[in-house]
């Protein structure tokens, strides 16, 4: 973002004052600071409050002037093309003088791609979303970075954390581990190396707690796909998997607690897949609860349990 202010002798009468009793000279402050490609924005007069007679204000969007817009404090306009810089201008005049407060835009996109890094069923049509404690990856996505030989600066912020430390040069790519709470604030700030913003971004992703859902499975039907929590067992034997969503997925392949119970008694007799139990009929009937835990013993949040009614 540039900023240029060309002032006569007389732009200290028509600018309010600072603390010290100096001149501020008037700038222009837009919003959005940094808008994408044809998005409105407004242009707002700042630092000028003289509203003497003879004082007119012209607005001006590349040397052209903007119609309907004099005397007026703020303005709209489109942030036109992709990669084409556009300067807005007020042109403050008075008999004693002339004051002009530039500012220069050039709108991009700015997209920040977040891929939680947890767990949920391959028949899941959801997408995952970060828990507290789990990991996710951040990518942005600058729609003219490569204009910039010298390269950029892209500091990453949670909350008010600063990611990896400060800065990072020419990496458009981060990761953290989310904080407790219900949502995360990330911010972005790019910039050029010699601090010039390009772009600056801030996105509120939601933070979830792990659960559990509970499916019948069969050799001859596969999976099905709609979780019970009642089930009946009708033929000699039936197999229940627990599915955890949104668990860390490093926590899903290497759970430091998976635990499963029938009517409060461990069951132990458990394959290779630690989600997944099978089930016997015996010559009793009645009904027992089915049971099962998940757990990462370093992060006490990262886990889920549930149970099932189970008749036969």
């Amino acid at each position: 973002m540039i900023l240029v202010f060309t002032a006569s002798p007389a732009a200290a009468q028509l600018s309010p004052y600072d603390l010290a009793g100096r001149a501020v000279a008037p700038e222009i402050r837009l919003d959005p600071e940094f808008p994408e490609p044809n998005e409105e924005v407004t242009a707002t007069l700042t630092n000028f409050n003289d509203y003497a007679i003879n004082t007119t204000i012209t607005w001006l969007l590349d040397g052209v002037k903007i119609s309907d817009t004099n005397n007026a404090l703020n303005i709209s306009f489109n942030a036109g093309a992709e990669r084409k810089t556009q300067t807005i201008s007020a042109v403050i005049d008075r008999s004693s003088g002339r004051t002009i407060a530039n500012q220069d835009l050039r709108p991009a996109y700015l997209d920040i791609i977040v891929e939680p890094q947890t767990h949920t069923p391959s028949f899941y049509q959801g997408r995952a979303l970060p828990s507290k404690g789990s990991l996710v990856n951040l990518t942005a996505l600058l729609s003219d970075s490569d204009l910039y030989r010298n390269g950029l600066l892209y500091t990453w912020r949670v909350g008010r954390v600063v990611l990896s430390g400060g800065p990072i040069y020419n990496n458009n790519k981060v990761s953290f581990e989310v904080p407790y709470g219900r949502d995360v604030v990330i911010s972005l700030d790019i910039t050029t190396p010699d601090g010039i913003t390009v772009a600056e971004k801030n996105i509120i992703v939601p933070s979830v707690s792990p659960y559990l859902r509970f499916y019948e499975a069969s050799s001859l039907f596969g999976l099905r796909t709609i979780p019970t929590t009642n089930l009946v067992l009708i033929g000699n034997s039936t197999a229940v998997r627990a599915e955890p969503y949104h668990l860390d997925s490093r926590v899903y392949n290497a759970p430091s607690i998976a635990e499963w119970g029938v009517s409060g008694q461990d069951y132990s007799d458990v394959g290779s897949n630690p989600y997944e139990i099978t089930l016997q009929r015996t010559d009793q009937t009645g009904s027992s609860r089915l049971t099962f835990q998940v757990r990462d013993i370093r992060e006490l949040l990262q886990g889920a349990k549930g149970s099932l009614n189970l008749s036969y």
